[in-house]
């Protein structure tokens, strides 16, 4: 019985071992070259499909054919000194010793020689590339280069930041108007119950102000009959 417990142990020790390296081998973010194409949390070499040979990330080594063997080198053969690698295409190949089934490669990814307007993350504004020391915005705080999905944002909220804006002085407007109104109602019904309440009390109240009423409305008609015929006369 003890020897089951513990060969269960040791098998759970080395289950626990392998799960935690392979967790801490996931992201290499940076040391990855700054040539190399963007969106990968990990990459362990590269097929240069242009030039035929691949690159070793761990290592950042060569890995090309000499005399028909496999050679690892930092720098690319002489007749190679020239090649800009920023420009051309690259293929991430998370394999072990892929350039072993290096026939295979070429045919599944050969049709790449030639294409050009990859991404890199040389010219990359997201923050996390920042940590690659070959990047210009090494050790820079994460605020100097602005995510470019802030950008888009602000560009697609344009026009509902631009009503906004204007919604603003109509909603006051119609607040002002509103107390407009309600004072203009309030005074008209103070009117109306001052008014009553001596109509109450003098019966004659309302046939004395509707002659006044009427008496001064015929006023003004004279006088602006008259004020016509004087300007008629002129």
């Amino acid at each position: 019985m003890k020897r089951l417990i513990i060969a269960a142990g040791l098998l759970f020790g080395v289950a626990l071992a392998q799960t935690v390296t392979a967790q801490v081998a996931v992201i290499n973010i940076g040391s990855q070259p700054v040539w190399g194409p963007v969106g990968y949390d990990y990459v362990e070499y590269y097929y240069l499909p242009d030039i035929d040979m691949y690159y070793h990330v761990p290592t950042q080594q060569y890995v090309y054919l000499v005399n028909r063997r496999w050679v690892f080198a930092r720098v690319l053969p002489p007749h190679l000194r020239g090649y800009d690698i920023y420009r051309d295409y690259k293929v991430v190949i998370n394999e072990p010793r892929p350039y072993l089934y290096h026939d295979r490669y070429r045919k599944y990814y050969g049709h790449y020689r030639g294409s050009m307007g990859q991404a890199i993350i040389r010219d990359s504004r997201d923050s996390r590339y920042f940590v690659n020391p070959g990047h210009p915005a090494y050790n820079r705080p994460n605020y100097a280069y602005r995510n470019q999905n802030h950008y888009r944002d602000q560009y697609d909220n344009r026009y509902e930041r631009y009503e906004s804006n204007n919604r603003r002085p109509n909603d006051r407007n119609n607040q002002r108007e509103d107390r407009r109104n309600d004072y203009r109602t309030e005074n008209n019904n103070r009117f109306r119950s001052d008014n009553d309440n001596r109509y109450r009390k003098d019966n004659d109240a309302r046939f004395r102000d509707n002659n006044e009423s009427r008496f001064r409305n015929n006023q003004n008609d004279r006088d602006r009959f008259n004020s016509r015929s004087y300007r008629a006369r002129d």
